[in-house]
């Protein structure tokens, strides 16, 4: 015998009130209906087993009560960087709390946003490390609200999350100077502009000039378009680059820890022949040998704050000023040593 689900219906000729009054105590709106019924509205509907279709409610409201989160696709795999799995935590913390549900994808090209935007149905959209240029393209679609993480336009016409790159890499190298290094190095994936990379290099940049030591991009700055630890020919970059330096700031935590371990492969003891800074703090960092000394943003806040955006902005089409920024600080652990 095929099982028979309770509807709307069912549930209004049982309590012996109207389909409406059912719906209105199941959406919550209860300024029209009295205790005793909602009382047993919710018994029958407790008894019964009925689950209210959420698609159907969506419809009826205009809304999927779901969140786009759309991050770059990398070689390992976006979740395979503890960066994006904190982000993640931060954001899904609040859509869940709000009875919102995600929706994830990772993408090659800026391009397939437009098609994301066109061809799914959701609430609204957090965008992660989207290049600056690429921004206004979007413009069409200015009626989605969108919240970006860590994107740099100086004409930015929406809400974006960021941490102050600039002024926690120029804390990172000052602390190596600080520590008696004068011969320091950057390395960083591939540098796109404006970004969150190219902000740090800046700072890492004016932290040298300031001291009176004249920074020479050729000789200071290592661009990593994909590490490799099993490709000699970017393990080779990495033991030339590190050549008469003394200390190394390294863009992001887990970059820093592949290197430490690439290094410690080839002779080198850290921090012994080499001091390293990471940046970001990821909960690897504190894990890695040694411990790394690193540039801490509040990674989990950020993807809170991203997400109360966005739902400010859904349900009151309200929001704060474009531009938020976390602050950073420096970390002391064990991969920085002070030279006598």
């Amino acid at each position: 015998m095929e099982e028979k689900y309770m509807t709307i219906r069912d549930i209004a000729k049982v309590v012996g009130v109207t389909p409406t009054t059912v719906s209105n105590v199941i959406n919550g709106n209860y300024n029209k209906v009295s205790q005793k019924t909602i009382d047993k509205v919710n018994k029958v509907i407790e008894e019964s087993g009925y689950i209210p279709n959420k698609n159907a409610r969506a419809l009826a409201n205009n809304s999927s009560k779901i969140i786009g989160v759309i991050f770059p696709k990398t070689k390992e795999g976006f979740m395979q960087n503890p960066f994006h799995a904190q982000i993640l935590t931060g954001i899904e913390k609040v859509i869940s709390a709000k009875e919102y549900y995600l929706m994830i994808k990772s993408i090659e090209k800026y391009e397939d946003i437009y098609q994301l935007m066109q061809n799914w149905s959701v609430d609204g959209f957090i965008i992660l490390s989207l290049i600056g240029y690429q921004l206004p393209k979007l413009e069409k679609f200015k009626n989605v609200p969108v919240v970006f993480i860590d994107t740099y336009y100086e004409e930015l016409k929406y809400i974006n999350i960021g941490s102050d790159d600039y002024g926690g890499e120029y804390k990172a190298a000052n602390h190596l100077l600080k520590m008696g290094h004068e011969s320091i190095g950057f390395i960083s994936y591939h540098i796109d502009y404006p970004s969150v990379i190219s902000m740090r290099l800046n700072g890492f940049k004016d932290a040298l000039e300031n001291k009176g030591i004249p920074f020479d991009y050729s000789k200071d700055v290592l661009e990593i378009e994909e590490f490799d630890a099993h490709d000699e020919e970017c393990v080779n970059r990495i033991l030339d680059f590190a050549k008469n330096k003394t200390g190394i700031c390294i863009s992001a935590d887990i970059l820093a820890i592949e290197i430490v371990e690439v290094l410690k492969d080839n002779g080198y003891i850290i921090p012994d022949d080499m001091s390293i800074i990471g940046f970001d703090n990821v909960y690897l960092s504190r894990y890695a040998n040694p411990k790394l000394t690193t540039i801490n943003q509040d990674i989990i806040a950020k993807g809170n704050i991203a997400a109360e955006n966005l739902i400010n902005m859904i349900e009151k089409n309200y929001s704060k000023e474009p531009n938020i920024k976390i602050q950073t600080d420096l970390v002391i652990r064990d991969s920085v040593k002070k030279l006598v």
